[in-house]
């Protein structure tokens, strides 16, 4: 079957899938995946993240005058750095008052008047995974274990909008461990009983390193999250923490490519928040309020381009964890870039998925079937006949990778989009020299090209490059990607 219409019997059966689904969260957010931003690799490397309520506001003011609040970044996230303790007398949730004076629901407020919206953090287990960014011996920090409903309630009555539950220190003093898949389902439910909708993360990555391995309930419900996940929160996370590194980002996209056939509208696969421009600094002096907006970045440019794009592709939530404090260019050309955020906001709301071309079998079936339609005279059929077996071979083309092949260094994502489009990203995967890669038209988009070609425009360009009608080819440095946008030349319809 094409790939055209393995697109059309799984978009059929997707739909017959989410009418007879039991969704245990039912807040109606999330249509889109959100946008927003988290202080985890801002004054420091990823995972520093001591936040406060100076620098909240600070994030929070400026994603207003730097023109993200327009774009759509409405969510400011704060993550693993502001609990304290719980009330002694009413057992309440307590954020850490020498950072947060005012209090959560003070931080709320403000965030609210700048037209913009509220997240917190905790965990389904004991503590939070780095207590809050105290010392380990610090048992004083506490998670929500034993407190959903109560915690739950206590966010609502903070306005809170947006709530991430991470799943750490998870095993009991009797020696039980928490299951994950029973735990987020309580918390699920206590969310939706607050009457307020609020955006709910599920971040059981630490679940996929699992203390208790021998327990097999357990261990099933760590390894099979895609399958119920979606069904009690907006998004849930689909690997470990994302970390300021290309060989992290690199095994995340091999790990994370199947994750598109198990998102949907109100339930994204979250790849994480990008570090776009690059980390903080380990250097305490380079940090915040003396040195705000210094980094210490680990990627190139290009490397940040894949990245942030590969987000985009695979719609996953889009959340900002370096410093926007102070720009720097890759950061305002990417961030802000209006092709590639309505292509994350496409109104079909369909994941991209990194595909497979078999070009040989594709182009073959494809020249038969234009042959057997007579699209092209006669003479011209008997020289593709007379030529078929270089113009099929995947590899015809000195030098030249082909994105999509197995044994090729490139990948290929497509995301389809409305008026019969489609995304597609082409990515380098290779590490060393320039690297030519092309694109068989023929396999990606079937009859499509028959009857007229497809028009091709670069996107982080914003440059139209022509009708094509069998192979596009461009060049990509070593871990290098690029954003194409494809319509039918010769236009049948749209949705």
């Amino acid at each position: 079957m094409s790939l055209i219409g393995d697109l059309v019997c799984y978009s059929g059966a997707l739909v017959l899938l989410h009418a007879f689904d039991t969704v245990a969260l039912d807040n109606g957010l999330a249509l889109l995946p959100p946008r927003g931003i988290n202080p985890w690799c801002v004054e420091g490397p990823c995972a520093w993240d001591r936040c406060s309520e100076e620098m909240i506001f600070s994030l929070a003011d400026t994603v207003v005058t730097s023109g993200l609040r327009e774009a759509g970044y409405e969510y400011v996230h704060i993550d693993d750095c502001w609990v304290g303790s719980r009330n002694k007398s009413t057992s309440v949730l307590q954020p850490d008052y020498d950072r947060f004076p005012n209090g959560m629901k003070y931080v709320a407020d403000h965030i609210h008047s700048l037209g913009l919206k509220f997240g917190i953090y905790s965990s389904v287990g004991l503590h939070p995974c780095t207590h809050g960014q105290y010392p380990r011996e610090n048992e004083s920090v506490p998670g929500s274990w034993g407190f959903y409903e109560m915690d739950a309630k206590t966010f609502a009555n903070w306005g809170v909008d947006m709530v991430k539950m991470d799943f750490c220190d998870t095993v009991l003093s009797n020696g039980t461990q928490i299951n994950p898949r029973q735990a987020y389902t309580a918390f699920s439910q206590a969310l939706n009983h607050t009457g307020r909708p609020m955006y709910f993360v599920l971040a059981a990555s630490e679940c996929m390193h699992p203390p208790h391995a021998g327990d097999p309930a357990w261990q099933h419900d760590c390894n099979t999250q895609e399958l119920w996940a979606p069904e009690l929160a907006n998004a849930w996370r689909l690997g470990r923490d994302h970390h300021d590194r290309f060989d992290q980002l690199s095994a995340e996209i091999a790990a994370n490519a199947v994750a598109g056939k198990f998102s949907r509208p109100g339930a994204w696969g979250d790849w994480d928040a990008v570090v776009t421009g690059g980390q903080g600094c380990s250097d305490p002096a380079r940090r915040f309020p003396n040195g705000a907006g210094i980094r210490c970045p680990n990627m190139t440019a290009a490397e940040y381009q894949t990245e942030f794009c590969i987000w985009v592709m695979a719609t996953s939530p889009l959340f900002i964890q370096s410093d926007i404090r102070n720009w720097t260019a890759d950061m305002q050309r990417l961030l802000l870039h209006d092709e590639l955020l309505d292509i994350h906001w496409d109104r079909r709301a369909v994941a991209g998925t990194r595909i497979s071309t078999r070009v040989f079998s594709h182009t073959t079936c494809f020249i038969a079937l234009a042959i057997q339609l007579q699209f092209i005279s006669l003479d011209v059929r008997r020289l593709i006949l007379h030529f078929l077996p270089d113009i099929t071979n995947p590899r015809h083309a000195s030098g030249t990778a082909f994105c999509g092949d197995p044994e090729s260094p490139c990948d290929l994502w497509t995301k389809p989009l409305v008026g019969n489009a489609t995304a597609v990203l082409l990515f380098n995967t290779a590490t060393t020299g320039l690297a030519r890669v092309a694109m068989n038209l023929s396999a990606v988009f079937g009859a499509t090209v028959a009857l007229g070609g497809v028009r091709v425009r670069d996107v982080v360009a914003r440059q139209d490059l022509g009708v094509y009608h069998t192979l596009f080819t461009t060049a990509l440095t070593p871990h290098a990607s690029a954003v194409y946008r494809i319509t039918p030349a010769h236009t049948l319809g749209t949705d």
